[in-house]
């Protein structure tokens, strides 16, 4: 008999250290429910994670925690029957604190039977998972957007692609269409010119001597814009170029303006090879080397071409004393047909330093200008040491 009791007095004592231990449970909420659903027992982890205190919520059916759309479809009460069938349900779902916010929940209800296993009730488990979802709703935003972008990205080089074909037919009828009556005027306009001079017609020729230039003109004008447009779709071709050879050939095509001008060249060369297109870099030296002889306002030009290694990239610089470029056009000498002097001061096409852009971009590099008006301007660019890599 005294054992008995002993056994009694240590059943209830180890029953109420486990209610102790439930109650004081912070991070889930942990109660009871009797057989209708109604709570009959509440923990910390309940009152912090639901918002209710204990004399708020006893007695009252545990639907309340579940939102409109869920009662209406009777949910609490399906989840019941599934735990008398089965003797648990587990779920994941949105749930209702006191304040009416909702929270992400996970939910475990087990059935409880006496010790003739009869059916006494239910306990209920739920963990508040709200930033475990968020977490999960901006990976599966961040997927939709990722999938979104690479569809418009796929969009885009499609269309890119079908812009680059009709550049190329565009490309094809500049360099054939257009030019051949160019041509063809060109050879008319000189046995004009050849025959009225012949007859001593002073006045008709400076006529035609203007319909020559500008014939002339309209050539230099679709050749640029075809080496322009170009640069956008050719293959980029790199090989290992020798430094000194490029810009002695710069020089020795350009020697017939160099000479006539008298100008002045120096060279500072730090490096000995650059990757690159050499027919691109001999274009783009030249363009940067004739503007300093060009622009020398009158006086004899003193240029000098500098290059060095840098850690990721080759810097090069062309640096001259002439006339220089107000404050308010250095950023935009670069847009294609913008021109700073009138034609007859400085004749061109003004597609030169787009062109010169579009080479050091081909190269994975930059370029710009620090000019002062009337002391000179030093044009920097600068070429990608990983081109053979990409």
């Amino acid at each position: 008999m005294q054992d008995n009791k002993h056994h009694i007095l240590q059943n209830i004592d180890t029953a109420e250290r486990y209610r102790l231990l439930i109650e004081q449970v912070k991070d889930y909420a942990i109660f009871m429910l009797d057989e209708g659903g109604h709570v009959i027992s509440w923990n910390e982890g309940a009152q912090r994670i639901k918002g209710y205190a204990p004399h708020e919520i006893l007695g009252k059916h545990f639907s309340v925690f579940y939102p409109a759309e869920d009662i209406s479809k009777d949910i609490p009460g399906m989840e019941l029957r599934v735990v008398r069938q089965t003797g648990k349900f587990e779920d994941e779902g949105w749930r209702l604190r006191k304040d009416g916010s909702r929270f992400w929940a996970n939910v475990l209800i087990t059935a409880v039977y006496n010790e003739r296993r009869q059916l006494i009730g239910f306990s209920k488990v739920t963990r508040d998972l709200t930033e475990r979802k968020k977490a999960e709703q901006a990976l599966q935003d961040s997927e939709e957007r990722y999938r979104s972008l690479a569809m418009q990205l796929n969009r885009t080089v499609q269309a890119l692609a079908t812009a680059n074909e009709e550049l190329q037919q565009f490309n094809s009828i500049v360099s054939h269409d257009l030019q051949e009556p160019l041509r063809t005027t060109y050879s008319y306009l000189l046995l004009i010119r050849k025959n009225l001079a012949d007859k001593g017609e002073p006045e008709q020729l400076r006529y035609i001597e203007r319909a020559i230039l500008a014939t002339t003109r309209m050539r230099e004008l679709i050749i640029s814009l075809l080496n322009y447009a170009l640069l956008g779709t050719e293959e980029r071709i790199f090989s290992l170029l020798s430094v000194e050879e490029l810009v002695s050939e710069t020089l020795h095509n350009l020697r017939h303006g160099l000479e006539e001008k008298n100008a002045v060249v120096q060279v500072n060369r730090e490096i000995s090879t650059v990757t690159g297109n050499k027919v691109r870099l001999l274009q783009l030296l030249q363009n940067l080397v004739s503007n300093a002889i060009k622009f020398s306002g009158g006086k004899t030009p003193e240029i000098t071409i500098s290059c060095r290694e840098e850690p990721a990239f080759y810097l090069f610089s062309i640096a001259d004393k002439g006339i220089g470029i107000a404050p308010e056009y250095v950023s935009r000498i670069f847009e294609v047909f913008r021109r700073l002097h009138p034609e007859k001061e400085y004749p061109g096409t003004g597609i030169g330093l787009s062109i010169c852009k579009k080479i050091v971009e081909y190269h994975a590099g930059n370029i710009w200008v620090e000019s002062v008006l009337g002391e000179g301007s030093v044009f920097y660019f600068t070429i990608s040491k990983n081109l053979l890599a990409k």
